[in-house]
């Protein structure tokens, strides 16, 4: 059965398990609300971003590509760009984002 999203097109999705857990975990720890507030305070320029598709714009390092195969009924793939389900996922997007924006501001 293929997992389908709310608008209808397929959800895919890979078990990473054998991989996670041989990952070290990255302990990058969520910005502090009251730091981001204030240094939004002295921002003069503001935007929204559409990060629903965040992790797949982050390519996946070229030694590591090889981690992230899978296989279908027609053939073997590779992941170029962060596919969720990995352990470090969330912390490397969270690394990236509040690096871009915490440099951007100052």
């Amino acid at each position: 059965m293929i997992p389908i999203k709310k608008d209808g097109s397929m959800c895919f999705f890979g078990d990473y398990c054998p991989l996670n857990t041989q990952s070290r975990r990255d302990v990058y720890p969520m910005p502090l609300i009251d730091n981001v507030l204030s240094q939004m305070g002295v921002a003069k320029w503001f935007t929204t971003l559409d990060l629903q598709s965040g992790f797949k714009q982050i390519k996946v390092n070229p030694n590591d590509v090889k981690k992230t195969t899978f296989i279908t009924k027609t053939s073997l793939y590779e992941w170029l760009v962060m596919p969720i389900g990995l352990k470090n996922a969330t912390s490397i997007f969270s690394k990236i984002m509040t690096n871009i924006f915490f440099e951007w501001l100052q």
